[in-house]
């Protein structure tokens, strides 16, 4: 599994710029190609599946990469205009499936920073990681869903376990009540009472305690051990 390492200080500005291209470049060009929002964790960053005729659109170490069958191109990420010009698509969320949490003036600086993005970028694959082995030691006879990153929320996630109590399990890279990444568990229904629900959704386990070596795959079964009895 990645190393996590301490963040840097453009960490929360990058993470903002990447969630506002995610919203409104890279999610509606696949509402556009499939009819589908939901985006993949690749490789130190996230993007779209491959597309028809075999495209690909993502950002790894903070560049936005456009693969094609013959070529990938890269291109640094300034503003969504710029963006949408490199990719020749259009710029903006597609507000009839989800309202952005983002501004989407096609002409503000993004501030993304190479040395955040790439901080970013293995934040996501540590996500992608530690939610591939919670899915693997599921119950075979509960469904596991897919690994995505919703645009509006940016981050990745999966639900799991019986019906009447299933539970999402994500990794995000921090947000307007959390200034760096946690991982987290939120039970559909009620959850008994523990000391680890430390949310109002739920629990979250902070970059300084995975930092610090606690293993995140052992507080996450824990967690969903508690939700689940």
């Amino acid at each position: 599994m990645i190393t996590l390492r301490p963040l840097p200080a453009t960490f929360a500005t990058t993470r903002d710029g990447l969630h506002a291209l995610a919203e409104h470049v890279i999610a509606p060009i696949r509402y556009r190609e499939e009819g589908r929002i939901g985006l993949r964790p690749t490789p130190f960053g996230f993007g779209t599946d491959m597309m028809p005729g075999d495209r690909q659109v993502k950002v790894a170490n903070g560049l936005l990469i456009d693969f094609r069958p013959d070529v990938e191109l890269r291109e640094d990420i300034t503003t969504l205009r710029a963006a949408g010009a490199f990719l020749e698509e259009p710029v903006g969320a597609p507000t009839e499936v989800y309202a952005p949490a983002t501004d989407g003036d096609p002409d503000r600086p993004l501030q993304v920073d190479v040395g955040a993005a790439t901080s970013l970028g293995e934040w996501f694959t540590f996500g992608a990681q530690v939610l591939h082995e919670v899915g693997q030691a599921a119950d075979p006879a509960h469904a596991v869903s897919v690994v995505q990153l919703w645009p509006e929320h940016f981050d990745l996630a999966l639900d799991l376990g019986p019906e009447g109590r299933r539970a999402n399990v994500g990794a995000s890279p921090g947000d307007a009540d959390h200034p760096e990444p946690y991982l987290y568990v939120g039970p559909w229904g009620d959850r008994p009472a523990d000391p680890v629900w430390n949310e109002p959704f739920g629990a979250s386990l902070s970059y300084a305690d995975l930092l610090a070596g606690t293993d995140p795959v052992a507080w996450i079964t824990h967690a969903l051990a508690v939700a689940q009895g």
